[in-house]
């Protein structure tokens, strides 16, 4: 236990179990929220080399090589192309 161990505050069972319950969800959003920024930034390039470029974005999404199933997801969550 980390915080007994660590810093020797002792804990009990239900206790440890909650805050480790909690870390997870904690890490669950974290990587939501990353998974989120990531696809907000491909979005902005599809966005940019379609302004840009004159590109269509099926080639745009060609030139920074998104897969098939992701080009359709991003299609639906972000309504373009």
């Amino acid at each position: 236990m980390i915080l007994q161990d660590d810093f020797g505050i002792q804990m009990e069972m239900d206790l440890e179990s909650e805050v480790t319950d909690v870390g997870h969800v904690l890490d669950d959003v974290a990587q939501r929220n990353y998974e989120k920024g990531v696809c907000e930034s491909l979005v902005s390039s599809i966005k940019t080399l379609t302004e840009t470029m004159n590109w269509s974005v099926d080639q745009a999404m060609d030139a920074l090589k998104i897969s098939e199933e992701d080009k359709e997801e991003i299609r639906k969550k972000y309504n373009i192309g």
